[in-house]
């Protein structure tokens, strides 16, 4: 029985609306190969 492979998680967090910044932060985690991306912290729409 083989191990199942480690995924690449990339954390984003206090993202508070700023959807430029969350764009540009996940696009840099998918270029490295994340396959997962949970946002912890503040999540605020203002």
């Amino acid at each position: 029985m083989t191990a199942p492979h480690p995924r690449r998680l990339g954390l984003i967090g206090d993202i508070r609306a700023e959807d430029v910044l969350l764009e540009r932060a996940a696009e840099a985690l998918l270029q490295h190969g994340v396959e997962q991306i949970p946002a912890v912290g503040d999540v605020v729409d203002g």
